[in-house]
């Protein structure tokens, strides 16, 4: 193979050697007929209640399935995240914006699309989506939650989204300000959602100086005073009747 391949084993049965590239792709080559696929092998996917364990003969982290021999670079015992900063990817995505906070706006939005997605869950009913804003045609974040209704009829709900503060001030301040804006402005719940505590666990998330997933001329200067930033929530709460759902 080539040099910046990586030999992670056998499958159990000494038919198919396992490899991985440089980027951490894994790849199985049939000993036999020298075929090679990233396809696992037929018969040897994994299963509820398979055990893995730690190869110790590995300069590089790497467990293995107990009864097929399969190989993962990733810990398959890790418990499930606490919190967003707990999940692997959101958290790689956070550290290379802070040692880059210079990046890209994509970079920005990647970032954001993980945490979203892991406060407002699919299996909650949850869906979170970029779509194009009418007034800018910028793209924007929208969450949306769709509700069964009696009768068969579906109702798709889109949320306000609060993700930023004065710097220096309190969460708690700022949620007060949403359930004023929210008790004043035209909705069904008028309501600040209890998943609001998931995004604003305190100051140890984003401030302002990493706003720059925000359109630009909005925030033309990510680094303004607290003075300089306008807290007011851009209200995107609507109720939108979908097709009914009755046969």
């Amino acid at each position: 193979m080539a040099n910046n391949s990586y030999d992670l084993g056998l499958l159990h049965g000494n038919i198919w050697r396992q490899w991985a590239d440089s980027s951490g792709h894994i790849f199985y080559q049939n000993l036999v007929t020298r075929v090679m696929s990233y396809e696992i092998p037929a018969g040897w996917e994994d299963a509820a209640g398979d055990l893995w364990a730690i190869e110790l003969t590995k300069t590089w982290p790497q467990w293995n399935n107990q009864r097929t021999g399969r190989a993962r670079l990733t810990d398959p015992n890790s418990p499930p995240p606490a919190t967003y900063l707990d999940d692997r990817h959101v958290a790689t995505r956070i550290s290379v914006l802070t040692r880059t906070p210079d990046s890209p706006e994509p970079l920005y939005r990647r970032m954001m699309s993980g945490i979203l997605q892991w406060i407002f869950t699919s299996n909650e009913g949850f869906s979170v989506l970029q779509e194009d804003m009418a007034a800018n045609l910028r793209p924007d974040f929208t969450v949306f939650k769709l509700l069964a209704r009696p009768g068969g009829s579906a109702y798709e709900y889109d949320f306000l989204l609060g993700e930023t503060k004065v710097p220096g001030e309190p969460w708690d301040s700022y949620a007060d300000h949403l359930h004023t804006v929210c008790a004043n402005n035209d909705n069904d719940t008028k309501n600040v959602s209890p998943q609001w505590r998931k995004l604003l666990s305190g100051d140890n998330y984003f401030t302002p100086e990493y706003l720059r997933i925000y359109p630009e001329e909005r925030f033309p200067n990510p680094s303004r005073t607290s003075e300089q930033h306008d807290i007011r929530p851009q209200i995107q709460k609507h109720r939108h009747k979908l097709p009914s759902r009755d046969p």
